[in-house]
């Protein structure tokens, strides 16, 4: 809130005592954390969860606040806002997060996080330097390959996906045309079979 306020940034939470923002983060941390446990196959998505809950208050709290930490913020804000929650809800079934698929929207939500990331620093460049945030735009950090690689890694998944169901789709009508043959055969079969033997 006081890098806020320096950087003259409104903050709808500036009057809320630190007691109040203490209640209000262990409630709805405590109810993230605990209705993962309701709804999850075993104990993953809990741990991913709770990972991510971590990682956000590592990204914004000294001592660590990754927010600060170069490059490494973009990363860690992609990673607790996209991947996690991805792997996170994919463990509904048991072993869920571990197929490709799972880790394929978990890297596409990767590359669009630090995209998102990049911008957004990017356009609070100005504000953090005034408040004395040292993001990674802020300390003249090449934001702008990061931004154009992260787009560029977005292309070329959702490429590999559209592939992934092109294939699906023709192996599918491969094994639709197969089992017509095959039917075809038995038929052909059949009526072979009930022809009268020549004399």
């Amino acid at each position: 809130r006081a890098c806020d306020q320096r950087a003259g940034k409104p903050n709808r939470a500036a009057d809320l005592s630190r007691a109040t923002w203490a209640l209000f983060l262990t409630l709805t941390a405590s109810a993230s954390f605990g209705l993962s446990l309701l709804w999850a196959a075993d104990a993953t998505a809990p741990i991913l969860v709770l990972g991510g809950l971590l990682l956000a208050g590592t990204y914004s709290l000294p001592p660590l606040r990754l927010k600060e930490r170069g490059a490494l913020g973009l990363v860690a804000g992609a990673a607790f806002q996209w991947v996690l929650p991805v792997l996170a809800i994919s463990a509904v079934q048991p072993w869920g997060w571990r197929r490709p698929d799972a880790w394929g929207l978990a890297l596409l939500g990767l590359a669009i996080g630090i995209r998102w990331m990049a911008i957004h620093q990017l356009q609070d460049e100005v504000a953090d330097r005034r408040a004395g945030v040292r993001t990674y735009a802020a300390s003249g950090g090449r934001v702008w390959p990061m931004l154009l690689g992260a787009f560029l890694a977005e292309v070329v998944l959702l490429a590999l996906d559209g592939r992934q169901v092109e294939l699906a789709i023709a192996l599918l009508d491969q094994a639709d045309a197969d089992a017509g043959h095959r039917r075809l055969d038995r038929h052909a079969g059949v009526h072979e079979g009930q022809r009268p033997a020549a004399h």
